[in-house]
Protein backbone atom coordinates (compact mmCIF):
# COMPACT_ATOMS: atom_id res chain seq x y z
CA UNK A 1 0.00 0.00 0.00
CA UNK A 2 1.48 3.32 -1.12
CA UNK A 3 0.59 5.45 1.88
CA UNK A 4 2.37 8.42 3.42
CA UNK A 5 3.38 7.82 7.03
CA UNK A 6 4.14 10.65 9.47
CA UNK A 7 5.70 10.10 12.90
CA UNK A 8 4.50 12.79 15.30
CA UNK A 9 6.53 13.31 18.48
CA UNK A 10 4.33 14.91 21.13
CA UNK A 11 6.10 17.13 23.69
CA UNK A 12 5.72 20.28 25.76
CA UNK A 13 7.74 21.90 28.52
CA UNK A 14 5.25 22.29 31.36
CA UNK A 15 4.86 18.73 32.60
CA UNK A 16 3.44 18.77 36.13
CA UNK A 17 5.57 15.89 37.39
CA UNK A 18 8.82 16.86 35.68
CA UNK A 19 8.80 20.42 34.26
CA UNK A 20 11.12 21.02 31.32
CA UNK A 21 11.79 17.31 30.86
CA UNK A 22 11.97 17.51 27.06
CA UNK A 23 15.26 19.43 27.25
CA UNK A 24 16.73 17.74 30.32
CA UNK A 25 20.10 16.25 29.38
CA UNK A 26 20.77 12.54 29.36
CA UNK A 27 24.54 12.58 29.20
CA UNK A 28 25.43 14.62 26.14
CA UNK A 29 21.99 15.15 24.59
CA UNK A 30 18.53 16.23 25.80
CA UNK A 31 15.72 13.75 26.16
CA UNK A 32 13.84 15.00 23.10
CA UNK A 33 16.85 14.36 20.89
CA UNK A 34 17.07 10.75 22.06
CA UNK A 35 13.40 10.30 21.18
CA UNK A 36 13.52 11.91 17.75
CA UNK A 37 16.83 10.28 16.77
CA UNK A 38 15.39 6.83 17.36
CA UNK A 39 12.13 7.76 15.62
CA UNK A 40 13.96 8.77 12.44
CA UNK A 41 15.32 5.21 12.27
CA UNK A 42 11.85 3.67 11.85
CA UNK A 43 11.59 2.10 8.40
CA UNK A 44 8.47 3.04 6.51
CA UNK A 45 8.16 6.49 8.08
CA UNK A 46 8.32 9.28 5.51
CA UNK A 47 8.73 12.21 7.89
CA UNK A 48 9.18 13.00 11.60
CA UNK A 49 7.67 16.13 13.16
CA UNK A 50 7.84 17.48 16.70
CA UNK A 51 4.32 18.62 17.62
CA UNK A 52 4.25 21.11 20.49
CA UNK A 53 2.53 24.46 21.13
CA UNK A 54 3.28 28.08 20.32
CA UNK A 55 3.18 29.23 23.95
CA UNK A 56 6.09 31.10 25.49
CA UNK A 57 6.83 28.15 27.78
CA UNK A 58 7.53 25.97 24.74
CA UNK A 59 9.69 28.45 22.83
CA UNK A 60 12.96 26.97 24.09
CA UNK A 61 11.86 23.55 22.84
CA UNK A 62 10.81 24.95 19.46
CA UNK A 63 14.09 26.83 19.06
CA UNK A 64 16.19 23.81 20.05
CA UNK A 65 14.31 21.58 17.64
CA UNK A 66 14.76 23.98 14.75
CA UNK A 67 18.48 24.41 15.48
CA UNK A 68 18.78 20.63 15.46
CA UNK A 69 17.11 20.36 12.08
CA UNK A 70 13.83 18.95 13.37
CA UNK A 71 10.54 19.84 11.72
CA UNK A 72 8.17 21.54 14.16
CA UNK A 73 4.41 21.94 14.27
CA UNK A 74 2.74 24.17 16.88
CA UNK A 75 -0.88 23.47 17.74
CA UNK A 76 -3.46 23.20 20.50
CA UNK A 77 -2.37 22.80 24.13
CA UNK A 78 -4.81 20.41 25.82
CA UNK A 79 -6.45 19.14 22.62
CA UNK A 80 -3.57 16.84 21.68
CA UNK A 81 -5.70 14.80 19.28
CA UNK A 82 -6.56 18.01 17.44
CA UNK A 83 -2.90 19.00 17.39
CA UNK A 84 -1.94 15.65 15.87
CA UNK A 85 -4.76 15.70 13.35
CA UNK A 86 -3.89 19.22 12.20
CA UNK A 87 -0.23 18.21 11.89
CA UNK A 88 -1.14 15.11 9.89
CA UNK A 89 -3.33 17.13 7.56
CA UNK A 90 -0.61 19.75 7.00
CA UNK A 91 1.84 17.00 6.02
CA UNK A 92 -0.81 15.09 4.02
CA UNK A 93 -0.25 11.90 6.00
CA UNK A 94 -2.34 8.79 5.44
CA UNK A 95 -1.01 7.22 8.64
CA UNK A 96 0.23 8.69 11.89
CA UNK A 97 2.78 7.11 14.22
CA UNK A 98 2.21 8.54 17.68
CA UNK A 99 5.44 8.97 19.67
CA UNK A 100 5.51 10.32 23.21
CA UNK A 101 8.31 12.81 23.83
CA UNK A 102 9.17 11.20 27.17
CA UNK A 103 9.97 7.76 25.72
CA UNK A 104 13.73 7.71 25.04
CA UNK A 105 13.81 4.02 24.09
CA UNK A 106 11.52 4.18 21.07
CA UNK A 107 12.04 0.76 19.47
CA UNK A 108 12.52 1.48 15.76
CA UNK A 109 12.27 -2.19 14.82
CA UNK A 110 9.04 -2.69 16.74
CA UNK A 111 7.42 0.53 15.50
CA UNK A 112 8.47 -0.38 11.97
CA UNK A 113 6.63 -3.67 12.41
CA UNK A 114 3.54 -1.68 13.35
CA UNK A 115 3.84 0.50 10.25
CA UNK A 116 4.20 -2.55 7.99
CA UNK A 117 1.22 -4.23 9.65
CA UNK A 118 -0.94 -1.13 9.17
CA UNK A 119 -0.04 -0.88 5.50
CA UNK A 120 -0.47 -4.59 4.84
CA UNK A 121 -3.86 -4.92 6.52
CA UNK A 122 -5.26 -1.43 6.01
CA UNK A 123 -6.07 -1.34 9.72
CA UNK A 124 -7.45 1.81 11.29
CA UNK A 125 -5.27 1.36 14.35
CA UNK A 126 -2.26 -0.77 15.24
CA UNK A 127 -1.26 -0.97 18.90
CA UNK A 128 0.84 -3.01 21.29
CA UNK A 129 -0.82 -1.63 24.43
CA UNK A 130 -3.93 -3.83 24.60
CA UNK A 131 -3.34 -6.53 27.23
CA UNK A 132 0.04 -4.92 27.86
CA UNK A 133 2.92 -7.30 27.12
CA UNK A 134 5.50 -4.55 26.58
CA UNK A 135 6.95 -2.16 29.19
CA UNK A 136 5.72 1.38 29.73
CA UNK A 137 7.55 3.61 27.25
CA UNK A 138 7.84 0.88 24.60
CA UNK A 139 4.69 1.68 22.70
CA UNK A 140 3.42 1.27 19.18
CA UNK A 141 0.41 3.30 18.05
CA UNK A 142 -0.12 3.66 14.31
CA UNK A 143 -3.37 5.36 13.31
CA UNK A 144 -4.99 5.88 9.97
CA UNK A 145 -5.54 9.64 9.69
CA UNK A 146 -9.09 9.11 8.46
CA UNK A 147 -9.85 6.98 11.53
CA UNK A 148 -8.51 9.63 13.90
CA UNK A 149 -10.58 12.26 12.10
CA UNK A 150 -13.70 10.12 12.48
CA UNK A 151 -12.98 9.42 16.16
CA UNK A 152 -12.19 13.06 16.88
CA UNK A 153 -15.73 14.12 16.03
CA UNK A 154 -16.99 11.95 18.91
CA UNK A 155 -14.28 12.60 21.51
CA UNK A 156 -14.84 14.20 24.89
CA UNK A 157 -12.44 16.86 26.13
CA UNK A 158 -10.58 14.26 28.20
CA UNK A 159 -10.33 11.88 25.24
CA UNK A 160 -8.92 14.67 23.05
CA UNK A 161 -6.19 15.25 25.60
CA UNK A 162 -5.17 11.59 25.64
CA UNK A 163 -5.59 11.05 21.87
CA UNK A 164 -6.24 7.31 21.63
CA UNK A 165 -8.48 6.73 24.67
CA UNK A 166 -11.60 6.95 22.50
CA UNK A 167 -10.29 4.28 20.13
CA UNK A 168 -9.52 1.89 22.99
CA UNK A 169 -12.98 2.44 24.44
CA UNK A 170 -14.63 1.82 21.06
CA UNK A 171 -12.41 -0.81 19.45
CA UNK A 172 -15.41 -2.61 17.95
CA UNK A 173 -15.99 0.42 15.71
CA UNK A 174 -12.53 0.23 14.14
CA UNK A 175 -10.29 -2.29 12.43
CA UNK A 176 -7.62 -2.87 15.06
CA UNK A 177 -4.46 -4.99 14.91
CA UNK A 178 -2.65 -5.83 18.15
CA UNK A 179 1.06 -6.61 18.45
CA UNK A 180 1.91 -8.91 21.34
CA UNK A 181 5.25 -9.74 22.92
CA UNK A 182 6.12 -13.44 23.10
CA UNK A 183 8.13 -12.77 26.24
CA UNK A 184 6.42 -10.85 29.02
CA UNK A 185 9.52 -10.64 31.24
CA UNK A 186 9.66 -6.85 30.76
CA UNK A 187 5.91 -6.24 30.75
CA UNK A 188 6.01 -4.38 34.05
CA UNK A 189 9.21 -2.48 33.22
CA UNK A 190 9.40 1.29 32.94
CA UNK A 191 11.30 2.93 30.08
CA UNK A 192 9.76 6.39 30.27
CA UNK A 193 10.90 9.71 31.79
CA UNK A 194 7.80 11.07 33.49
CA UNK A 195 9.00 11.78 37.05
CA UNK A 196 12.16 12.91 38.82
CA UNK A 197 12.73 9.28 39.83
CA UNK A 198 12.57 8.22 36.16
CA UNK A 199 15.04 10.95 35.23
CA UNK A 200 17.48 10.00 37.99
CA UNK A 201 17.29 6.39 36.82
CA UNK A 202 18.14 7.48 33.28
CA UNK A 203 21.17 9.40 34.54
CA UNK A 204 22.36 6.31 36.41
CA UNK A 205 21.91 4.23 33.26
CA UNK A 206 24.00 6.68 31.28
CA UNK A 207 26.67 6.70 33.98
CA UNK A 208 26.80 2.90 33.87
CA UNK A 209 26.56 2.37 30.11
CA UNK A 210 27.81 5.57 28.50
CA UNK A 211 26.95 6.89 25.01
CA UNK A 212 26.03 3.44 23.73
CA UNK A 213 22.82 3.92 25.73
CA UNK A 214 21.61 6.09 22.84
CA UNK A 215 21.47 3.12 20.47
CA UNK A 216 20.75 0.15 22.77
CA UNK A 217 17.36 -1.53 22.50
CA UNK A 218 15.52 -1.56 25.80
CA UNK A 219 15.67 -5.36 25.92
CA UNK A 220 19.49 -5.28 25.77
CA UNK A 221 19.92 -3.01 28.79
CA UNK A 222 19.75 -5.65 31.57
CA UNK A 223 22.46 -7.75 29.93
CA UNK A 224 24.66 -4.70 29.38
CA UNK A 225 24.27 -3.69 33.02
CA UNK A 226 25.10 -7.20 34.13
CA UNK A 227 28.26 -7.24 32.00
CA UNK A 228 29.39 -4.01 33.69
Amino acid sequence: MNARVLAIVIARMDSERLPGKALKPIGEVPLIEMVTARTTQVRGVDDVVLATTGRDVDLALVEYAKRSGMKVFCGAVEDVAGRMLACAEQYQADYIVRVNGDSPFVDAELVGEGVRLAKRTGADFVTNIVGRTFPYGISVEVLKTAALRSAYACMSREEKEHVTTYLYRNMADFVVEVIRNESTSFANGRFVVDTIADYEWMLKLYEAIGPSLYSLRYSDIPARLKSR
